[in-house]
């Protein structure tokens, strides 16, 4: 049995506990989006409910052939929780490009998303978002992905219990593994110039990263901005590839990468201020901890602690830019 997507949007209201239907629910038509720039063409939207537990033990969510379009956006919520929510990718007909993300998240305040899981397809991206606050992401579980995370503007996040496998994208750089990092983390000012009234938000800080796991990918982790990281016995295995995130330097399990060019800069928010311990790092080309400044006017990379590490690759460290990395601690 399938059911429309509207029926499960329509039954979330706020100040309310909702248990969707067990059911397949397909995006058959696409829907406006809040914000053009930001999402593009969406499949369901929830907006501005606030108070409310989404319990969605046995629901998946699919589309149908032809609906290029992202898939489940929340935007303006705040105090609430989606639990138990399954995505099965179908991009039958669907134009490549720019990814479509399976969750679309802006704007978000005290959320909590868990036991997620996302089997998807190339040009899939598992969860995007931008100016997200006081969150949570426990046990989410993505199969067969493009990209995991592509996230911007966070405060006080945490990622938990996560585990990934990457798939590559059709093309040159298709390889065996997908070239992007699982978790991406950039500042965004494109979307923030274009909406500058939805939130102040302009930087990046504490987030942690703690017992997830990735495989595939040109990076476990790639931040580009941001300080106050905790990144804590995880498990980066076999990711190592040709990288769209910076040519030459995939193959990490953490990539700390700073980038002086407009629009995804570190500028105005350096990387400071990680601490990166007790990981387990099995990479292919490059090593556990790639640190690169190296580009002309890339802001300092400063106070990055790298202890307690196991690895089984070429080496733990890698440093691009050294003159300017600021106060690296390391214990080999």
């Amino acid at each position: 049995m399938t059911t429309d997507i509207s029926v499960l949007t329509n039954l979330v209201q706020s100040n309310s506990y909702i248990q969707i239907p067990p059911d397949t629910y397909v995006i058959n038509a696409a829907a406006a989006s809040p914000y053009p720039n930001v999402v593009g063409v969406c499949g369901a939207v929830i907006k501005d409910k606030h108070d409310f537990v989404l319990d969605c033990s046995g629901v998946t969510i699919t589309k149908a052939d032809g609906i290029n379009a992202n898939w489940l956006t929340f935007s303006g919520c705040s105090n609430f929780k989606v639990r138990g929510l399954s995505f099965q990718a179908n991009n039958t007909g669907q134009t490549t490009g720019s990814p479509a993300g399976c969750l679309m998240l802006i704007s978000l305040d005290r959320f909590e998303f868990s036991d997620i899981r996302i089997l998807g397809q190339p040009w899939n991206v598992g969860v995007s978002g931008v100016w997200l606050t006081n969150g949570r992401f426990d046990r989410v579980r993505m199969e067969a992905i493009y990209e995991g995370y592509d996230l911007a503007f966070m405060q006080h996040v945490t990622f938990r219990d996560c585990v990934a496998w990457g798939i590559a994208q059709p093309g040159p750089l298709s390889g065996n593994a997908s070239p992007w990092g699982c978790f991406n983390i950039a500042p965004d000012y494109t979307t923030a110039t274009a909406y500058p009234n939805v939130s102040s938000l302009r930087t990046t800080g504490y987030v942690a990263i703690e017992n997830c796991a990735a495989f595939n990918f040109a990076a476990g982790i790639a931040i580009r901005s941001g300080s106050h990281y905790r990144i804590i016995g995880n498990d980066f295995s076999f990711n190592g590839t040709a990288s769209e995130v910076v040519p030459s330097h995939g193959g990490a399990g953490v990539l700390l990468w700073s980038n002086p060019v407009y629009p995804c800069d570190s500028n105005t928010d350096p990387i400071q201020n990680a601490l990166i311990a007790n990981n387990l790092f099995n990479c292919d080309l490059n090593a556990g901890v790639v640190l690169n400044a190296e580009a002309t006017y890339a802001p300092p990379i400063s106070r990055v602690r790298v202890v307690g590490n196991w690895l089984n690759s070429p080496r733990l460290t890698a440093s691009y830019g050294s003159g300017n990395i600021v106060g690296l601690v390391t214990d080999a």
